[in-house]
């Protein structure tokens, strides 16, 4: 509950900054046509997507645990124990 109105307090200071930006609009039009964006799009449809996020999630959180490694090592070897 402390977090939602955390939340909600910086959303009513950021929006009105966040209205006053133009919206953007990006065409696709000349991407699609591109030669390398059909071939990656055929290639990607024979990818299973579930296992690919998957994968792309424990890669991930390996990296996350090497840098809390690496961070208490740090935090370990800059204590003053004898």
């Amino acid at each position: 509950m402390i977090t939602t109105s955390v939340i909600r307090a910086l959303w009513a200071i950021a929006s009105p900054i966040l209205g006053k930006i133009p919206s953007v609009q990006i065409n696709y039009d000349g991407i699609a046509s591109s030669g390398v964006y059909q071939y990656l799009r055929a290639a990607l449809y024979f990818f299973p997507m579930n296992t690919v996020l998957t994968i792309g999630g424990i890669v991930l959180s390996l990296w996350i645990l090497r840098i809390v490694i690496a961070v208490l090592h740090s935090l370990w070897a800059s204590l003053p124990i004898v």
